[in-house]
């Protein structure tokens, strides 16, 4: 799997160069995720056994299940997937789900 980590990215930008990169880092990110075809497509079925657990505790499907929903949740006029850049916790799931993908390849 060669998805990036998508790394912290505030939300709100002083400098108009700034908030471009951040913005073109996110698209190309998310255009990687849809073409490797990696959103989970029952998301919806899935997630509220995602959300009771900690990053962690998550296996590469529930990564990509919470990955999906905040996708989503933000073309639907919420503001998940933004919060979650802005605040980190969506580079932790990249980080996690690099973990389980090669550091637990055995398990």
């Amino acid at each position: 799997m060669n998805l990036p980590i998508l790394t912290r990215c505030e939300k709100y930008f002083t400098d108009k160069d700034e908030k471009y990169l951040c913005d073109k880092k996110i698209k190309n990110w998310t255009k990687l995720f849809y073409d490797m075809e990696l959103e989970d497509l029952n998301y919806m079925q899935n997630i509220e056994n995602v959300l009771k657990k900690s990053v962690s505790q998550l296996t590469r499907d529930d990564i990509l299940t919470k990955m999906t929903f905040l996708l989503r949740a933000d073309r639907h006029g919420g503001n998940r997937f933004a919060t979650a850049v802005s605040d980190g916790s969506f580079e932790a799931l990249c980080y996690q789900l690099h973990f389980v993908v090669y550091f637990q390849k055995g398990d």
